[in-house]
């Protein structure tokens, strides 16, 4: 009883509180970093095919048979070359995977620099990029 009595005296001193004054988070408005963004030629299809053809399966992974998705960003320049590459997160117990999504990023080929106001820039992109053993996976 006596914790039902301080429920109901506490209760109003708390909604009331919550009426005072409404919450907001704060916004900053961006600009937005380029118009037109990075493209791998061909589109995303094609990327998906460029790491299936081009994967070199480490054979460690391989035969313990891990796989995951290796999260990279880097940056594309404004002549379309991969720089500045980093893994933000790897397939745990899999560190080849990790140097392999390095090695398939510095090999992509050219691709379309992002845009702004007519000129090409630099930009950041972020990458999931997915590892899954399959029979007849090559490996170094």
């Amino acid at each position: 009883m006596r914790y039902l009595l301080i429920f109901l005296l506490g209760f109003p001193a708390f909604v009331s509180s919550a009426q005072d004054e409404p919450f907001a988070l704060p916004f900053v408005a961006r600009e937005p970093e380029y118009d037109i963004a990075p493209r791998f030629p061909g589109g995303s299809d094609a990327m998906m095919a460029y790491f299936t053809d081009s994967v070199r399966y480490p054979e460690p992974e391989l035969g313990q048979r891990k796989g995951g998705h290796v999260l990279v960003t880097f940056t594309v320049n404004r002549k379309g070359h991969v720089a500045d590459a980093r893994v933000v997160n790897g397939v745990a117990g899999a560190p080849n995977l990790a140097t392999e999504a390095m090695r398939l990023l510095y090999a992509m080929p050219t691709w379309h620099p992002a845009t702004k106001k007519g000129k090409r820039v630099d930009s950041t992109v972020h990458l999931s990029i997915p590892f899954i053993p399959r029979k007849g996976s090559r490996y170094r």
